[in-house]
């Protein structure tokens, strides 16, 4: 078993002398094919025309142009695409002309809609982020806050409507912005066949333009008036003659029976709670 492998062993050195024996004649021959090929061409240029010279030298030109202004055209849209530029100053600003203030700076609005407390600030700009005299990267949007006007910037038609319920109206108005409307106090009240409390007439009317804070001056129903009647004498009358008369007079009688006491005639009225003539 111990000679067996060291014969293995002698093999193999054996098989290495030869192959690094081989190896220079193996390279050399590389060489030798690299340089006939290199000669074969340098051969073949020389025997070029001066014309296909000439030619391959204008070729070799243009390629050089083409790829040193492909380099320069990728230069250019780089240092173009980093171009950067000052954020202009548009609050209080109509958002037409911000608009096309920011354009001139190649920047674009992202709008943001807000109710304001003054109906003349509609389309106006509030406020801006970035602020103005930041330098940012040209394409960048800008977020622009712009004032939709007031809730109401018309006075509405109140007529009919209830001054209790107008007044839970208004004041969930102002909860989110200023009070531009209220109702001057106390209001008038009169006398009218409508429900009492409801809005019979106002002033502004209906349609008036809010330019600032308004006061309502509202004329408000307090329900039919009540009038004063004289009550009649009803002592002496019988059911029959009481129960007609009660039908003619609008107020609201209720009736107790007792026995006859002395000199009192049964059936009739002998006794009642208002006195005659009493308003």
């Amino acid at each position: 078993m111990v000679k067996k492998d060291k014969k293995d062993i002698k093999d193999f050195t054996k098989i290495l002398k030869e192959t690094a024996s081989k190896a220079p004649q193996k390279v050399s021959k590389v060489a030798k094919t690299v340089a006939d090929s290199a000669g074969e061409q340098h051969e073949h240029i020389s025997k070029w025309t001066k014309e296909q010279k000439r030619t391959f030298i204008w070729f070799a030109l243009v390629m050089f142009l083409v790829m040193v202004i492909v380099a320069v055209l990728v230069f250019f849209l780089a240092l173009r695409g980093e171009e950067r530029t000052m954020v202009p100053d548009v609050r209080h600003m109509d958002l037409a002309d911000a608009l096309v203030k920011l354009q001139q700076r190649e920047l674009y609005p992202r709008l943001t809609l807000r109710f304001t407390d003054n109906p003349l600030d509609r389309n106006l700009v509030l406020e801006q982020s970035p602020p103005p005299g930041s330098i940012v990267k040209a394409g960048r949007r800008i977020n622009l806050v712009v004032s939709r006007g007031a809730v109401l910037d018309r006075v509405e038609d109140y007529s009919g409507r209830n001054i209790d319920d107008l007044k839970l109206y208004l004041q969930g108005i102002s909860a989110t912005t200023k009070t531009l409307v209220s109702i001057r106090e106390p209001p008038l009240y009169i006398f009218d066949n409508s429900a009492p409390g409801t809005i019979l007439d106002q002033e502004p009317k209906p349609g008036t333009e809010i330019s600032g804070p308004t006061v309502l001056d509202l004329v408000v129903s307090k329900g039919p008036e009540s009038r004063n009647i004289a009550m009649p004498s009803l002592i002496g009358l019988s059911m029959r003659e009481m129960a007609s008369k009660a039908s003619t007079i609008p107020l609201v009688f209720s009736y107790k029976m007792r026995s006859a006491h002395e000199k009192e005639t049964p059936g009739t009225v002998v006794e009642q709670s208002v006195q005659p003539d009493t308003n």
